[in-house]
């Protein structure tokens, strides 16, 4: 497969204000349940809508309605339009994003999606699908914390992420076409909570051959990346031998991806498949996602974490994200062969 090597297509919103003002523009952010309950609390999913003003916009609220006991996750997701009315679809599976989507080409040909507070389960369900429709042009952007919400616990500093986890049950849409033999490489973009990996070093250990840990390069706070090694010291105590640490910017989706393919194209002689767990930011995981919409043989490992609460006191910078090139150029191969 041909590498597709994206460049940096970052932007700031001001470059997306001409883009959101048009008709045919629509945006689309995040809502939450802890939104609801403290509606006079300022959050950083509502930023960029602040700034950008937007004529047409709707929120993806994604519903978590259980896990079975074969440990899969039932999940759905609710529209909600400006007008106060809602839609739930009952399943984050191909044939009701496919329904959704399909409802917004009719009338929308350019989407701009904040992914700030987009569930990690619905944001890859959604972008899975995307390039089944023609889109003049796909955009994101993001609003990074400028302060987390700190545990209080003597002598020991600790952000308190308000996240639980629900398991690691495959990525609607996304899931592998590996058959799961043979060796592979794990790789982590590791964040502020160390604990989760060791459960996650567990479901990676079949055909582990090497693990990859990689330190992100905050954009707001320096001192975040001496966080981050001490956070997740422990873990890589524990993992035995692994390759160098290495660093990827904290805000670049593109950079991760075109990480992601360096790592593949590597691999190629010995065959390797990649198990890819972004634990950091929600933009490495948008990088991560990026690449298994490419490359359906790797996986996508995640612990599918919700946030319960607000996790930060204030907020950053916001970055916009030109998509429309990846999209245009890349089929999820999960729904492009013929079933015979």
């Amino acid at each position: 497969m041909q590498e597709l090597g994206l460049y940096n297509r970052m932007c700031s919103l001001d470059i997306l204000s001409p883009i959101i003002e048009k008709q045919d523009t629509l945006f689309i952010y995040g809502k939450t349940s802890w939104k609801k309950k403290n509606k006079s609390q300022k959050s950083r999913g509502d930023i960029c809508k602040e700034v950008l003003r937007p004529k047409q916009s709707i929120q993806l609220e994604y519903l978590c309605e259980g896990v079975n006991s074969q440990k899969l996750i039932d999940d759905a997701f609710k529209v909600w339009y400006s007008d106060g009315t809602s839609y739930k679809y009952d399943s984050l599976d191909d044939v009701e994003i496919k329904n959704f989507l399909a409802k917004l080409n009719k009338v929308y040909k350019c989407l701009v999606v904040d992914i700030t507070l987009i569930n990690i389960r619905l944001l890859g369900a959604f972008f899975a699908m995307i390039s089944e429709f023609e889109w003049d042009g796909v955009y994101c952007c993001y609003t990074e914390p400028g302060e987390y919400i700190q545990k209080k616990e003597e002598n020991e500093r600790k952000f308190d992420l308000k996240t639980v986890t629900l398991g690691f049950d495959e990525v609607p849409n996304l899931q592998t076409m590996w058959d799961g033999l043979g060796e592979c490489e794990w790789i982590i973009f590791m964040g502020f909570e160390g604990a989760r990996l060791q459960l996650l070093q567990v479901e990676a250990e079949p055909g582990r051959k090497y693990t990859v840990p990689v330190a992100l390069i905050p954009a707001m706070h320096a001192e975040w990346y001496n966080y981050v090694i001490e956070a997740n010291m422990e873990f890589m105590e524990t993992i035995g031998k692994f390759e160098e640490i290495k660093y990827i910017s904290a805000v670049n989706p593109y950079e991760v991806f075109n990480f992601l393919e360096k790592e593949r194209n590597e691999n190629k002689a010995s065959n390797l498949r990649l198990k890819i767990s972004p634990v950091g930011t929600k933009l490495t995981a948008l990088g991560s996602i990026m690449y298994v919409i490419k490359y359906s043989d790797d996986m996508l490992l995640t612990d599918n974490p919700i946030q319960e609460e607000e996790n930060s006191l204030s907020y950053g910078r916001s970055y916009g994200y030109d998509l429309t090139y990846f999209f245009k150029n890349v089929k999820n191969e999960r729904f492009q062969k013929e079933v015979i």
